[in-house]
């Protein structure tokens, strides 16, 4: 794998994309300390609104997994009613807004891992930024 092929902005949509994957399905969201047992910890995509960690992992995986299977193989992505830049940059801000979501709908007994998905999804969002505006500079969209 010749990770040359892969832009600047690429390479923080791949990243940011796995560590939010990582962190909404192994790290604590929240944290509930209690007497004689010790700490349960739910992640990202349990309850309270685990459907809004659930697509958010969801989409940042289709994010990887496009610009790996676009940038390493010859197999042919569908078209889009966007260009691909463009949907990397919207569905960063959908990772991002659904995350938030998430926290704000819930604020109390987070854990660790809440924060690190915020900042992840920011992140994840200014790498589809990121890769918009090369595709813009270079006159490209896909």
């Amino acid at each position: 794998m010749d990770l040359s092929k892969l832009s600047r902005g690429d390479r923080f949509v791949v990243i940011a994309g796995a560590l939010v994957v990582i962190d909404l399905l192994f790290l604590p969201w929240i944290s509930v300390s209690v007497p004689f047992i010790g700490t349960v910890s739910y992640t990202g995509i349990s309850a309270p609104n685990g459907f809004l960690g659930f697509l958010a992992a969801l989409v940042a995986a289709a994010m990887v997994a496009q610009i790996l299977v676009s940038k390493f193989t010859t197999a042919k992505l569908p078209d889009l009613p966007v260009p691909w830049p463009r949907a990397h940059m919207l569905g960063g801000l959908v990772v991002l807004a659904l995350l938030l979501l998430k926290l704000l709908l819930h604020t109390n007994l987070l854990g660790f891992g809440a924060y690190l998905g915020i900042l992840f999804a920011a992140g994840l969002a200014f790498g589809g930024y990121t890769v918009d505006q090369e595709s813009t500079r270079a006159g490209t969209t896909g």
